[in-house]
């Protein structure tokens, strides 16, 4: 049964992978919100005996601030993180031994005068590190 299993969830990621789904490079359980670009060539991973060390971005011209926050809060919490206090940027989350921060800013790097949640066209940084 085990083994059926284990057979039937490697064909689903395969799948899933087949038909196109987004994830974050270097972080396989984290998706990369619709309609946004992954910097690939900015992407940094560190693959230690201790943890991964992952560092990467994306951006989207059109993405609101809020809706971001809302997406990632509500994939991780489905997929099993647990939000905890940000040391940097404006998410984190706890999963396994992994610390997960996202942070949210405005493309042209310029923090508006206006809330933030009000930004339109947003660059989001990760950042997975060992607890």
């Amino acid at each position: 049964m085990n083994r059926f299993v284990l057979i039937l969830a490697a064909f689903i990621s395969t799948s899933a992978l087949a038909q196109g789904a987004d994830i974050v490079a270097g972080i396989p359980d984290i998706p990369l919100m619709p309609g946004f670009t992954e910097a690939v060539d900015e992407t940094v991973i560190y693959d230690k005996p201790e943890g991964r060390i992952v560092f990467a971005s994306a951006s989207n011209s059109a993405a609101r601030y809020s809706s971001v926050l809302d997406y990632y809060r509500t994939e991780l919490l489905e997929r099993g993180w647990l939000e905890r206090r940000a040391l940097w940027g404006d998410m984190a989350f706890q999963r396994t031994g992994e610390l997960l921060e996202i942070n949210i800013e405005p493309m042209d790097g310029i923090i508006p005068a206006s809330p933030l949640s009000d930004t339109v066209g947003v660059r989001v940084s990760f950042q997975l590190s060992p607890l």
